[in-house]
């Protein structure tokens, strides 16, 4: 399971997730135990320069297909994962940009955070909005262009106007 995490492989990862499923193998263990350990060598070897981002993205990617294959086990078993937190994930209003924003959902996701992706071109209002809804703990803003940068700004201010953030 982890040799597929590292490899990028998620039509392997699906498979190896559907066989511990047949197995009776516990899907929170497949995802701790195995999936998560690919994840994390990934990460280490990212850190240290020996991996580069394609190789992190497909390893988010197999792994998002792993525990979604899970997932209906899990559901079926009345099982969860840990929830570390909930984040509102978005690229400021006016930058569509989203490979960063993407790459860091997908490993928070996969690191046992709920994430609540809203895209690219997110206005101010709908990033306080969702940010209310789910009762976020982090909003985590992307913004490549230095134009639209000063947006943060606007959003900090507008989750602080609603008492959201301190």
């Amino acid at each position: 399971m982890a040799q597929s995490i590292i490899d990028g492989d998620s039509d392997v990862a699906v498979e190896l997730a559907k066989q511990a499923i047949a197995q009776g193998t516990d899907p929170l263990e497949a995802i701790s135990n195995g999936f998560v350990v690919g994840v994390n060598k990934v990460g280490e070897a990212f850190s240290i320069g020996e991996v580069y981002l394609p190789e992190l993205v497909m390893a988010g990617k197999a792994m998002k297909a792993a525990v979604a294959a899970l997932e209906p086990e899990m559901k079926k078993r009345g099982v969860e994962r840990q929830i570390l937190g909930k984040v509102v994930l978005a690229t400021i209003e006016g930058d569509v940009h989203e490979i960063g924003k993407s790459m860091v959902g997908t490993m928070l996701s996969v690191s046992g955070f709920q994430v609540f992706d809203l895209g690219v071109d997110v206005p101010t209002a709908k990033i306080v909005e969702k940010a209310t809804e789910v009762n976020a703990n982090i909003v985590a803003l992307s913004a490549l262009l230095t134009t639209t940068m000063v947006k943060q700004r606007e959003v900090i201010e507008a989750l602080e106007k609603a008492g959201i953030r301190r």
